[in-house]
C-alpha cells in the first residue's frame, strides 16, 4: 500500500513540475467565428472573408496547433420565396487581409462544406452545431483549409429568382488540439 502511494505521489509531482515549467501543456480549445449573409437565390453568391488569426483563442494557440478535431456550424436560414431553395456553403483557402468590403474573389476552386440543405418555400430552418455535422462534407480538405487560419466562405442557393435568402446568427465552430513542450 505504501509503495503504491509513493509511486502515485512521485508521478503527480513529476507531472506538476513539467506543467509548471512549461514543458508539457496540452488541451482542446474551441474557436468560434460569427457570420451573417443574405442574397437572392439565383443571384450569384455571398462571400465572407474569415481570418481566424485575429481570434483570441486561435492567436493563443496558433504555433502549437496539433490537429483540428472537429468542425461544425450553426445558423438560421430564412427562405422568403414561393419555392423551395437549397443552400450550399463552400470554403476556399485565402491570403491577405480579410476585408468584407473588398472585392469578392471568384468562387472557382472552392470546396463544398455543406451541400443540399433544402428550405421549403416561405419558411425558416434552424441548423444547430450537432445537426450541422450530418451535412458537413469533405472534412479532411476543409480541415486543411482551416488550418491556414485564413479562408473565404461562400453561400449559394437554388430556388426563387428574386426573393432574398437569408442566413442569420451563423457561427463556424472549430475545435483544435494544441500542445507545447
Amino acid at each position: 500500500m505504501r509503495t503504491r502511494i509513493s509511486k502515485s505521489a512521485f508521478f503527480l509531482l513529476i507531472t506538476l513540475a513539467l506543467v509548471s515549467s512549461g514543458c508539457l501543456i496540452s488541451g482542446t480549445f474551441v474557436v468560434v467565428e460569427d457570420f451573417d449573409f443574405d442574397f437572392t437565390a439565383q443571384g450569384g453568391f455571398y462571400w465572407y472573408p474569415v481570418d481566424l488569426t485575429g481570434n483570441s483563442v486561435w492567436e493563443d494557440h496558433a504555433d502549437d496547433i496539433d490537429n483540428i478535431d472537429a468542425i461544425g456550424m450553426q445558423f438560421t436560414i430564412r427562405n422568403t420565396s414561393d419555392v423551395s431553395s437549397t443552400l450550399t456553403i463552400r470554403i476556399k483557402r485565402a491570403s491577405g487581409a480579410a476585408d468584407p468590403d473588398g472585392v469578392p474573389p471568384p468562387i472557382t476552386g472552392a470546396t463544398a462544406i455543406i451541400e443540399g440543405l433544402t428550405v421549403p418555400a416561405n419558411s425558416s430552418r434552424v441548423i444547430g452545431y450537432v445537426g450541422s455535422l450530418a451535412y458537413i462534407t469533405n472534412l479532411d480538405k476543409i480541415k486543411e483549409i482551416i488550418m491556414s487560419g485564413r479562408f473565404d466562405l461562400y453561400g449559394t442557393s437554388t430556388g426563387g429568382p428574386e426573393e432574398p435568402f437569408e442566413v442569420r446568427d451563423g457561427k463556424i465552430v472549430v475545435t483544435i488540439s494544441a500542445s507545447s513542450t
